[in-house]
């Protein structure tokens, strides 16, 4: 085996390459690779190839159960921001993977290359895959997130429950409703590419559509030229210009005060009387 091999491995876990690429690497003939697969090709890198031609007989489902919780939040910037954390695992954890369901009628991940992480505590040991599979199809209403992490090196690192992965989704402009994310696929293993059982929680979040605050309105007067409420010499300078042709009407429109497209004595009268006194 060599370490492109590996890199195959988990680019058909992410649905970024198709499992003809590399049919190898579905180690127990499912016709899936899954997180706990590619730990045990990375063993197999580093071992030599023990297993190859038989049954994933050696990846036992450990018994012990792994809680994967889903934990949404809204940041200050109206942005949903979803982490991911893992549970139970007894400090052996080497893997985890899973697919997020969410709507993309009510949120939009963009690149989740960009817009997902992984958390501090893992950066140093472990790779992030962030992908939108196409395959297998989401359920009606909904987009696959498929996130996987593992240590790609050996000897194999592990990690304690906390934190996984962080992910932050942009609402759609205008929609609102009960943002319910899902999860599918989910895969946590060891470092001897046994299974966890895996039990996922929470994902439930009201998504409302922040009230549009109105402009507080300025009083604008004649000779306003800025519209801040209050006239000052330049703006009389201004308008005086325009009465003399030395400058077109849109240079100031509030110097036109009765509107009737020509600035005259009057308006500048008008713009004069409020000198630094304010708009009413």
């Amino acid at each position: 085996m060599f370490g492109n091999e590996v890199s195959n491995a988990v680019y058909i876990l992410g649905g970024v390459l198709s499992l003809d690429q590399c049919v190898a690497a579905d180690l127990n003939g499912d016709g899936a690779v899954m997180g706990n697969e590619i730990t045990q090709i990375v063993l197999n890198l580093a071992r030599g190839c023990v297993q190859e031609g038989r049954p994933l007989t050696f990846a036992h489902d450990r018994g012990q159960e792994v809680t994967v919780t889903l934990d949404v939040a809204r940041n200050k910037d109206g942005k949903v921001n979803l982490t991911v954390n893992a549970a139970g695992g007894l400090g052996e954890l080497a893997t985890v993977q899973l697919d997020v369901l969410y709507d993309p009628g009510l949120l939009d991940i963009g690149d989740p290359g960009r817009t997902c992480r992984l958390d501090e505590r893992l950066r140093g040991s472990h790779v992030l895959l962030a992908t939108l599979p196409q395959s297998p199809a989401a359920p009606e209403g909904y987009r696959r997130l498929r996130l996987f992490t593992g240590d790609l090196s050996f000897p194999i690192q592990t990690f304690a429950d906390g934190p996984v992965f962080h992910c932050t989704f942009q609402p759609v402009t205008g929609r609102s409703g009960q943002v319910v994310f899902g999860a599918d696929r989910a895969n946590v293993g060891d470092q001897r590419a046994d299974t966890f059982r895996v039990v996922v929680a929470g994902g439930e979040f009201t998504l409302e559509v922040p009230p549009v605050s109105e402009p507080t309105p300025v009083q604008v007067c004649a000779g306003d030229c800025d519209g801040n409420g209050q006239v000052m010499g330049n703006e009389i300078t201004t308008v005086v210009q325009i009465m003399a042709s030395r400058l077109p009407v849109s240079a100031c429109p509030a110097a036109d005060a009765d509107g009737d497209g020509q600035v005259t004595v009057g308006d500048v009268t008008k713009a004069v009387l409020r000198l630094a006194r304010g708009c009413p």
